[in-house]
């Protein structure tokens, strides 16, 4: 971002004077009040007409509403404030000074407001008293260009004023000028124009939204290493120019402009239109191409425009008629002239500049053969592996910051429709709101996501309407690959989803199967769509109080649209959550709810996940295996597929689960309770490397806490641990299993002679005997070796327990108890063996003998 070049211009002069008062007014500008008047004084000697000028010049910036210095560069008073690292502008904190001139100085930063760690550039223009139509006008300006969201032009993220300072918050591009990236690596004319027609793609959607450049140059075109262009500062000329300082000053400052690259409408200080742009683009071009600019030709570059085709001499003079008609009528026709001089049609740039640079050395034969080779291969690696996307939770940008339900819950919407769109592996919510709140940088975030995309964005509501910005993000580069702003009524917010899901499945080249709200059972009133996104943002807090206010906002969303069939569903879901948790909900409402949700939405997969945790809760085994069967035939719903593993799991099916789990351990990488679902797999398979690798990838991201307790403590207890281990994992695992599990366990491993009368005592009291506390006492008795204390446990942990616990049973340390007939008695009496025998998929450890007799191990 280099702005040393870029200043204020009088009108009527060409453009190499202009160029050369642009310059003078550049250093003027550095200068601090004592050095600036023997400056002039010397100037004056050599060039009075010049030093004249720029005292005029430099007179006017004391006007109001002027655009041309900047306060915190030369205040108010006239004292010269140098910026520092760590000043604060707004919510920025600036870091490093990347360049500075007569208009603007130009800062690397980043947020210090708790969001997000993007570094962004920040642009200071120099303008001195700021009248209030200035700012507002400022104001509006930005909010206009805030809404070019582009690939290949640089994001204006934010814009403000801090204490009469206006600043703008801009995309950081690292790369290079595209002169001096060309240049550097000996592209060829072919390859010059190739990357050039990426110039004018960009320019062209731009100015598809009426956005104007006025100061396209070299300097405002940067190329990284892929490759990949990005035009900095659009339309931000414009802020710099005055509008409410008067004729004087406009006639006095002229225009915001780079000479050497503006047009000639431009330098007269006429109306201007995207032919200006043009006229600048051609500039570019003619330099890339050349070597020099049109107006400054030596007999070299004289001898190298003679070299170039006819056809590309043809294009450039076009391109820089002097009259606007002349030109080229729009930046498309441009490019479509240009196109036949460009590397061959399919073949990526940087292949090209691959060979180009290898035919330099003497090496094109061999590049060919190699390169070619890797080009397929890395093509053919490409076209195999999934595009992986993480969906980070929006930012709320309401003014009162009231919004955040409505920022998490459509985050966690497009988070389920693009997790059902064939061949994209989404990350789920739980890891991808983990980084909610926490400032870290998006590279470091796909890191530990383990995804090359993330989507992310902000919203704002307010009287009716909706503004929802988004941005998809290749994680390797940092750039944008597609970004909008979406600024409707709130009733469009179901448009607006499908909108931003499909664009991201084309984006990331996936196939469309992008389903409308409405076909997932969804609803026409955005009230209701409110309430239901409340519900989801508090129930996922999981917490006893979560989960009552979720079915509350549940209820309100029915209560508004009764025909809302995904709140149904999630209303039942939640209903079986909280009954679990010890809430009491009728099993009659229980029933209604899921009973609605199967007449408005019956083949939707919450309705049959709802289905599924109701008949469980019945033991209608065979009704919920059908329920969850359903759900695995769908596919493409990894939340309730995951909930169907536990099903599966709890009637001994765990290898049948285990894909499901180890599914959702990859979508959802940092969620702890999907690590600790898939740390008891393999404690129940008996996989204990696997089992380890989960655990100490718990201990990271959980911390201090350890959510495996239990299974950790099992697995040590089956694994014959001594009691010193046994005593200390005890200690660790206390907080996590709580109170009366940890009593149990503290009375079986340091008193293993006195806890089997201990542990009957409290098994036999009716006022103890959860069923909680009677699975722990199975297990303890198991360690304890007490096979008929152990058995009694199960006789009243399975005759008390809801379903979701069951899966108990299959633990290793169980093994010598499953083999007791009173174990077999216990799973008849469940109906576990009927479910085996009509599906015909028997437990695990669990297998028929004969035609009427089973045995377990």
């Amino acid at each position: 971002m280099d702005e040393t070049r870029t200043a204020s211009v009088p009108l009527g002069q060409d453009a190499e004077q202009l160029a050369r008062v642009s310059k003078l007014l550049d250093h003027a500008l550095e200068l601090s009040p004592t050095e600036l008047a023997p400056w002039l004084a010397v100037l004056a000697q050599a060039e009075a007409p010049v030093a004249a000028q720029l005292r005029e010049m430099l007179a006017a910036r004391d006007q109001p509403g002027f655009a041309g210095f900047l306060s915190g560069s030369m205040g108010l008073d006239g004292i010269r404030h140098e910026r520092t690292a760590g000043d604060r502008l707004g919510a920025y904190e600036l870091m490093r000074p990347l360049g500075r001139g007569g208009m603007a100085e130009v800062w690397l930063a980043r947020r210090a407001d708790g969001a997000f760690e993007r570094e962004v550039a920040v642009k200071i223009p120099r303008v001195g008293h700021l009248s209030q139509g200035m700012i507002e006008r400022f104001s509006r300006e930005c909010r206009i260009l805030a809404t070019l969201e582009t690939p290949g032009i640089a994001r204006l993220y934010d814009a403000g004023v801090d204490a009469d300072v206006p600043y703008i918050a801009m995309e950081y591009v690292p790369g290079e000028h595209i002169n001096k990236w060309c240049d550097s690596r000996g592209l060829t004319t072919p390859a010059r124009i190739a990357l050039f027609l990426q110039v004018l793609e960009a320019v062209g959607k731009a100015h598809a939204q009426n956005v104007i450049h006025r100061d396209l140059k070299p300097s405002n075109i940067l190329v990284n290493a892929a490759g990949e262009i990005r035009l900095l500062d659009f339309g931000v000329a414009r802020l710099l120019m005055t509008e409410t300082g008067g004729a004087s000053l406009t006639r006095t400052y002229g225009r915001a402009l780079t000479p050497e690259y503006a047009s000639p409408e431009m330098l007269r200080g006429e109306p201007i239109d995207a032919s200006s742009d043009i006229y600048s683009a051609g500039v570019v071009l003619f330099e890339l191409l050349v070597g020099t600019r049109p107006g400054k030709r030596t007999t070299t570059s004289t001898q190298v425009l003679g070299n170039l085709p006819t056809g590309v001499r043809e294009v450039l003079n076009k391109a820089l008629a002097p009259l606007p008609e002349d030109r080229y009528a729009d930046a498309a026709d441009f490019a479509a002239a240009l196109r036949t001089f460009a590397v061959p049609s399919g073949r990526r740039l940087r292949w090209w500049i691959a060979a180009t640079a290898v035919a330099v050395l003497g090496g094109a034969g061999i590049w060919y053969l190699h390169g070619h080779g890797a080009a397929s291969v890395a093509a053919s690696a490409a076209a195999t592996a999934p595009p992986t996307l993480a969906v980070l939770p929006f930012t709320d940008m309401s003014q009162a910051h009231d919004q955040e339900y409505l920022a998490d819950g459509l985050a966690e919407e497009l988070i389920n429709k693009l997790t059902r769109i064939e061949g994209l592996r989404v990350t789920a919510r739980t890891s991808a709101f983990s980084f909610k709140g926490k400032a870290q940088d998006l590279r470091n975030v796909g890191q530990q996501l383990g995804v090359a995309h993330i989507l992310e964005g902000s919203v704002r509501k307010a009287d009716g309407r909706l503004r929802i910005t988004t941005q998809l993000i290749d994680v390797k580069t940092g750039y944008d690959i597609w970004s909008d702003t979406f600024d409707r009524t709130a009733n469009d917010v179901f448009a607006i989803q499908d909108e931003i899901a499909t664009t991201v499945a084309r984006k990331l080249g996936t196939s469309l199967g992008v389903a409308a709200t409405k076909d997932y059972g969804g609803t026409s009133s955005a009230e209701a769509y409110d309430h239901l996104l409340r519900g989801l943002s508090v129930f996922n807090k999981f917490t006893r109080e979560s989960m009552v206010a979720a079915i509350g906002e549940y209820r309100a969303a029915l209560a508004i649209d009764p025909g809302y069939a995904r709140a149904a569903a999630e209303l039942a879901i939640a209903m079986g959550a909280a009954s679990a948790s010890g809430i009491d909900i009728t099993r009659r409402e229980r029933e209604e709810v899921t009973a609605r949700a199967n007449q408005l939405a019956p083949d939707a997969s919450l309705t049959h996940v709802a289905n599924m945790w109701l008949q469980s809760d019945r033991h209608e085994w065979i009704e919920a295996d059908d329920s969850c069967s359903a759900v695995f035939k769908a596919g493409h719903d990894p939340r309730a597929e995951w909930i169907c593993a536990g099903f599966l799991t709890l009637t001994g099916r765990v290898r049948a689960a285990r894909p499901y789990r180890e599914a959702a351990r990859k979508e959802d990488p940092l969620s702890i309770v999907v690590s600790t679902t898939l740390a008891r797999q393999y404690a129940i398979l008996d996989m204990e490397p696997e089992l380890r690798r989960e655990l100490e990838h718990e201990d990271q991201i959980a911390g201090a806490r350890r959510p495996a307790a239990t299974e950790q403590l099992v697995y040590l207890a089956h694994s014959g641990a001594s009691p010193a281990a046994m005593s200390a994992e005890l200690e660790r695992a206390c907080p996590e299993i709580g109170k009366s599990a940890c009593d149990i366990w503290t009375a079986a491993i340091r008193n293993p002679q006195t806890a089997p009368a201990q542990l009957r005592a409290r098994l036999d009291s009716t006022s103890q005997s959860l069923p909680a506390d009677a699975a722990t006492i199975a297990l303890a008795a198991a360690y304890l070796q007490d096979k008929a204390l152990a058995l009694d446990a199960l006789q009243v942990f399975t005759a008390r327990a809801d379903s979701p616990a069951f899966q108990i049973m299959w633990y290793p340390l169980l093994g010598n108890v499953r083999k007791d007939a009173r174990f077999k008695r216990i799973l008849l009496n469940l109906g576990f063996v009927e479910l085996w025998r009509h599906t015909g998929r028997w437990a695990d450890f669990c297998h028929p003998v004969g035609t009427d007799d089973f045995e377990c191990s």
